[in-house]
């Protein structure tokens, strides 16, 4: 999670408004994932946590997309099967015949 300048201020409010039970445990996990702040902005960092927790978190999510049969190889997406519906080359080919068309196709 990213608070960068103001928006951790407007998260903690937005928390304590809404959810007044769980503002401090949820600040306290995100702290311990921060070296004890909301935010670090160094580039890396920032978009990952470190510790017992961010690892725990890591290892459920590893789990979770290989259960569920996510972050596997694709396949290629194969360009020659694709071609210009017929109607479109018509609208095309009157194009370029017709010369007051700006010169775009």
């Amino acid at each position: 999670m990213r608070l960068p300048l103001e928006i951790k201020e407007l998260f903690e409010d937005w928390l304590r408004t809404h959810r007044p039970d769980r503002a401090d445990r949820v600040l306290s996990l995100i702290r311990q994932m921060r070296g004890g702040k909301l935010y670090d902005s160094e580039f890396g960092s920032r978009m990952r946590g470190e510790g017992p927790l961010a690892l725990l978190l890591s290892q459920r999510f590893a789990t979770a997309t290989k259960r569920l049969g996510l972050n596997r190889v694709r396949n290629r997406l194969d360009t020659s099967k694709f071609r210009v519906p017929d109607e479109a080359r018509l609208v095309l080919s009157d194009a370029k015949r017709d010369t007051r068309q700006l010169r775009l196709l």
